[in-house]
């Protein structure tokens, strides 16, 4: 049915239903998102976007449907208005031969980037192949819309390409099925439905034009007690249907859901379209291209076999091109014969199989194809390959330095970049379809990324390596830009001449002299992100308010915030001790020991006044001691330059790296009186390997975060001991065997 023009004509719709062949299992698939898609009663539409690329110029310049439209890239025509088609234009049409045809031609130019831009842009006039490339994005950025109001209808949405979605209608009309008709909702799954009622509820008829079988024209020639009267042809909105079952007024919601759905688009975003019902989604593309623009076909079971004769088997999804021809071909068909009429009349699936020996998946599609029986199930997104940007250049306008080159690799990246962004957003709006517990949002990213290039001698070259993945489209953008300046350099310095100065590998894409450096002149030019992989981000949006089990929004919100509140720490606490650093450590520690122990001395001064007092000892300086101390003290820079990059290496490296510190410690310590007097190399390997492996000293008990400030702390503790071993005083000697008693060593 028409949206502008929606049809007036009654309907009379017949009623020849003894006795269902169906289940009420069989109608219970349709609320099912992993069954609705299976025979017999499934409900598949097809939305087709009337010259898509003419009406985004047509909405964009604020033009009408009664203007005619083209949307053109440089002098060619890729798409064409339906207002513009009565004046004879067609895509093959240069745009000066539209322009004579039409003189009053309203032609919309693609949007283009410019040469060393990465955004693209809309400019007045006829932009200049030389240095622009046409872009995509705007087109793409609409379907996102059509395709947002598509899914905010339906639960399960396919786009089929850019201008085509495919709709399950399974649910919508279960759920219609169920408040129309009560009697239905008593039954059990191997019970038999009963008849279609005589009396179908006010406001139930077909919207759009259903294919009439050979039945329903006779019936209708035969003569309807009903006003209209006129003679039409199966192609028009039959006055007359029959329905036998249950299959019939399942394709009668479709319709009328269908129609409603392409009434919103147009509403919203004023784009007209074209519809297509049917129980497979072969039978839905073909029918939505059947009667065009603004209108919708619906094929029933019946008349399967009477609608595919207007059809070739190269007019089949996946039958076009070489494969429809070569199995033409194979299968001997007579020219000037409907080729699906004679393989279904003439072939079996056996035969077929026979024909096609190393191939028997191929035979029974095609066996599928020309009965209208092949199910497909309609995929919520599809695995994305690989993604191209490619250029040819004008001989006129050569590319012929780095500069150049590098200019039309940062277009390539945002060409790349938007489409990505696409991908992205089509993934999270898919995401929030997904009703399973463990499901999450997905994004895609490359693994690897190639440079192709071509010169105007036809020489080819290329170049491939892999690439991270990188979340952050921002991040990924600057990374491939680089990455590819890269690869180009690589070429060039594999492939530059004997007697060339330029070390291509030292350039860096901000060299003032890129400009200055010659290449062979290039004919084309193209990049490559491929071997897709899909990561999931925990951080994505759908992640986020997942309900439990029988838990309510209300509920799980509340949980979500006693679970954070539950993990803050508890202000009544006690606070944590402060990390230990370099600034309040050791250094801080000797000052407080220093001071404590001039403190306790000066009590016991007071305590045994009375005594004679006893000479102190002279400080005496060991200078084996400090020579002892300062070959520690290297061993340990030693020791901490070696760690810093310990956890980098693999397990064999770690194992030949503490060979070699103990080798290299054991060469320092030659003196047999400093190796005497310092503490032993098995306890204090088994201290460090301790304090490393646990970040726990043995010896204080305390969690360490800074294991190599914490080693300086207790090297302190060994310092202030060994400089206190000259006091004579009893606090002296007592401080003494305190600070030795904390030494793991």
């Amino acid at each position: 049915m028409s949206i502008l023009n929606p049809d007036t004509v009654e309907q009379v719709i017949r009623h020849e239903c003894s006795g269902s062949s169906y289940t009420f299992k069989d109608l219970q698939m349709l609320a099912s998102p992993e069954e609705a898609y299976l025979l017999p009663l499934a409900v598949i539409g097809l939305i087709d976007m009337n010259a898509f690329f003419a009406q985004c110029e047509q909405v964009r310049l604020g033009k009408g449907l009664e203007d005619p439209v083209v949307c053109c890239q440089w002098k060619s025509l890729i798409a064409v208005s339906y207002a513009a088609r009565k004046y004879g234009i067609s895509r093959l049409d240069p745009l000066g031969l539209a322009l004579k045809k039409c003189p009053q031609l309203v032609v919309g130019h693609a949007a283009v980037f410019k040469k060393g831009e990465s955004f693209w842009r809309y400019i007045d006039g006829l932009p200049s192949q030389a240095i622009h490339k046409v872009s995509l994005d705007p087109y793409r950025r609409e379907l996102r819309k059509v395709f947002r109001i598509l899914q905010s209808q339906c639960d399960l949405v396919e786009k089929a390409s850019v201008d085509e979605c495919y709709l399950d209608l399974g649910r919508l009309v279960y759920s219609k099925l169920m408040d129309l008709f009560p009697c239905l909702r008593d039954l059990q799954a191997g019970d038999k439905l009963p008849p279609v009622p005589s009396t179908l509820p006010d406001g139930l008829k077909w919207e759009g034009m259903l294919y009439q079988t050979d039945e329903e024209s006779a019936f209708f020639k035969e003569g309807v007690s009903h006003d209209n009267k006129q003679t039409q042809s199966r192609t028009n909105t039959p006055p007359a249907t029959i329905v036998k079952d249950w299959s019939d007024i399942c394709l009668i919601l479709g319709s009328q859901y269908l129609f409603s759905i392409r009434c919103k688009v147009y509403d919203e975003l004023k784009y007209t379209t074209s519809g297509g019902l049917g129980t497979t989604k072969t039978i839905a593309k073909l029918a939505a291209g059947f009667v065009k623009p603004d209108y919708q076909t619906i094929v029933s079971s019946k008349a399967i076999n009477a609608f595919l004769s207007n059809f070739e088997l190269t007019d089949v999804t996946s039958m076009g091109g070489m494969i429809g021809k070569d199995i033409v071909r194979q299968l001997q068909i007579p020219p000037q014969t409907n080729s699906i009429s004679f393989i279904r009349q003439e072939f079996t699936l056996e035969q077929l199989k026979e024909e096609f020996p190393q191939d028997h998946g191929l035979a029974t599609r095609v066996f599928e194809f020309c009965r209208g029986i092949h199910q497909q199930k309609l995929k919520l997104r599809t695995q994305v390959k690989s993604m191209m940007s490619r250029k040819n250049f004008l001989a006129d306008c050569p590319v012929k330095t780095v500069g150049d080159t590098y200019d039309w690799i940062k277009v390539f990246v945002g060409d790349l970049y938007g489409r990505l962004i696409e991908l992205d957003d089509e993934s999270m709006n898919l995401s929030l379809l997904q009703s399973g517990p463990n499901e999450r949002a997905s994004i895609s990213r490359p693994r690897t990324v190639a440079v192709h290039y071509t010169t105007s001698a036809w020489e080819k070259q290329s170049k491939q390596t892999k690439f991270p993945v990188i979340r952050d489209l921002v991040k990924f953008r600057s990374t491939l830009e680089l990455v590819y300046f890269k690869l180009l350099c690589q070429i060039l310095e594999n492939n530059k001449a004997s007697d060339c100065e330029v070390k291509y590998l030292e350039l860096n894409p901000d060299d003032p002299h890129l400009y200055q450096l010659p290449i062979h002149l290039l004919a084309n030019l193209s990049v490559v992100i491929g071997n897709f992989v899909i990561t999931t981000d925990k951080n994505l949006i759908d992640s986020y308010g997942q309900t439990n089990q029988g838990e309510t929004d209300k509920d799980s919100i509340k949980r979500q915030f006693e679970e954070v509140t539950k993990r803050q720490p508890n202000q009544s606490e006690e606070p944590k001790p402060k990390r230990i650093t370099r600034s309040n450590s050791y250094v801080k520690k000797l000052f407080a020991d220093f001071e404590k122990e001039q403190g306790e001395q000066a009590e016991l001064k007071r305590e045994v006044s009375s005594e004679p007092e006893k000479p102190k000892d002279q400080f005496k300086e060991d200078k084996e001691y400090v020579n002892r101390m300062f070959m520690e003290y290297q061993n340990d820079v030693l020791f901490h330059k070696a760690m810093s990059g310990f956890d980098q290496l693999k397990p064999a490296e770690k194992k030949q790296a503490k060979t070699k510190s103990k080798v290299q410690v054991s060469k320092n310590n030659e003196s047999p009186s400093a190796s005497s007097r310092s503490r032993s190399p098995e306890t204090k390997d088994a201290f460090w390997k301790e304090l490393m492996q646990s970040q726990r000293c043995p010896t204080c008990n305390v969690s360490v975060d800074d294991v190599f400030e914490h080693r300086d702390y207790h090297f302190a503790l060994e310092l202030s001991s060994k400089l206190n071993n000259g006091t004579t005083s009893r606090v002296g000697q007592k401080k003494k065997s305190q600070n030795q008693s904390t030494l793991p060593f």
